[in-house]
């Protein structure tokens, strides 16, 4: 969970597909809508990484986000996950066909 200094949680973030042996994870997140566009998505995604680069040993995080989904991917993009691949017609979205991009953000130390 998301917790605010004031106790509020504001959504929450995930660890998924822990591959210890490779050294990846995948993130992935959600945060209340009367919430959106404070920055707690950035700093939770940004406190994720350094975790799970320091903590756990990771060399790399991924993440899996809908073609349409643009905040998503500003999100991602600013704290430094790089697409990297896209799946044709992935998912199926209100009886519409979108494709499913891949992020990945490397430890560099």
């Amino acid at each position: 969970m998301i917790i605010t200094y004031g106790n509020t949680s504001v959504g929450c973030v995930d660890l998924f597909d822990f591959d210890p042996l490779n050294q990846r994870v995948g993130v992935g997140i959600m945060i209340d809508a009367q919430f959106e566009g404070l920055g707690y998505a950035k700093q939770a995604i940004e406190e994720v990484k350094k975790y799970a680069f320091s903590q756990l040993g990771i060399h790399q995080l991924f993440c899996q986000i809908a073609s349409n989904n643009t905040r998503s991917i500003a999100l991602f993009e600013k704290v430094g996950f790089t697409k990297t691949a896209a799946r044709k017609d992935w998912l199926r979205i209100e009886n519409k066909w979108e494709d499913e991009l891949f992020y990945q953000c490397f430890n560099e130390a």
